[in-house]
């Protein structure tokens, strides 16, 4: 849908998955539902062409997932035996690499640094290392009292939306020891949790949409913060002939990846990949030997996937 006038809604294309859950990390869309369907979205706006390039799917092991997270090569989705790690590094062919067994369905899934933090309905916050994709470890656990259905993260606080008892906040400092450090008992049932900055977070429950204030419970201050509040994108000149300053903004440290991409969705060049502090930085990418075209620069940063387009003309 176009919606940069708010006013009018333009229908641009659509395909048909059967989909209870999405992930996009350009150029592509990831569903979950009967196992996962990738969506190529790049230049496939026309409604006659746009459709799913690759899927993975096996009747006999009954995969049906409610959430995906994206990592890199790897897609891990959150499904009703507990985690399953499937290798998208060729978006046509995925392939089932592994599992985690947990103790009921595992509903929510969110990743900060190479961890992987999973809503589950028995357990409450389980913590896996994701260091190796193949082999994943449990190395934190903190039980919550009803039902664990979604989960966010943000530095050093886990968010827990759970359909009995509403919101828990849960310090993750120690990540072998994670302790819950508040909870407000919210009216319905709680499904649904995002970050709106620290301190402050949405849920979304069967009877309403909340906003909370969990600044006490975090010992943070609720002062209007002087850092980015938000991961961004940005680069100019653009279009550009020779040179473009790519310029991205972390509201913390965090593992950053940020590649150029041409339209085939292969991989150009490696611009960042390592650690990165909070605030604005800026790379200088040298396109002399690339040919004129339209390329992509995706960044990939706690657990988010943003892209912008880039013009080179010579």
């Amino acid at each position: 849908m176009e919606i940069s006038d708010p006013r009018h809604i333009d229908f641009v294309g659509h395909a048909f998955v059967m989909a209870d859950n999405f992930k996009v990390n350009f150029p592509y869309v990831y569903a979950v539902g009967d196992g996962l369907t990738i969506v190529n979205i790049m230049d496939r706006w026309d409604p006659q062409i746009v459709g799913s390039i690759g899927t993975l799917e096996d009747e006999n092991r009954n995969i049906f997932a409610y959430d995906v997270v994206i990592s890199g090569d790897y897609a891990y989705l959150a499904n009703n035996r507990g985690i399953l790690v499937v290798d998208i590094s060729e978006p046509t062919e995925p392939e089932l690499l592994g599992e985690f067994e947990s103790n009921d369905d595992a509903y929510g899934v969110a990743i900060q640094d190479q961890r992987l933090f999973v809503a589950d309905g028995k357990s409450g916050l389980i913590i896996l290392d994701i260091s190796n994709p193949e082999e994943l470890l449990q190395i934190g656990h903190c039980d919550t009292p009803g039902s664990a259905r979604d989960v966010s993260v943000l530095g050093d606080y886990a968010y827990i939306a759970d359909s009995h008892s509403g919101l828990r906040v849960i310090n993750i400092a120690d990540i072998e020891n994670p302790v819950e450090v508040g909870f407000y008992n919210s009216p319905g049932m709680a499904w649904d949790i995002d970050i709106i900055r620290e301190g402050f977070i949405i849920l979304g429950a069967y009877t309403n949409v909340g906003i909370y204030d969990c600044s006490e419970a975090m010992n943070v201050s609720t002062e209007p913060i002087l850092h980015p509040v938000s991961i961004a994108l940005n680069s100019y000149p653009n279009p550009f002939n020779s040179t473009t300053t790519i310029k991205y903004t972390l509201p913390n440290a965090t593992e950053v990846s940020l590649s150029l991409y041409n339209l085939s969705g292969q991989r150009i060049e490696t611009l960042v990949n390592g650690r990165m502090e909070a605030g604005v930085h800026r790379v200088m990418l040298d396109a002399g030997d690339l040919s004129s075209g339209l390329y992509f620069v995706k960044l990939e940063a706690s657990g988010q996937s943003f892209a912008r387009k880039i013009m080179l003309v010579k």
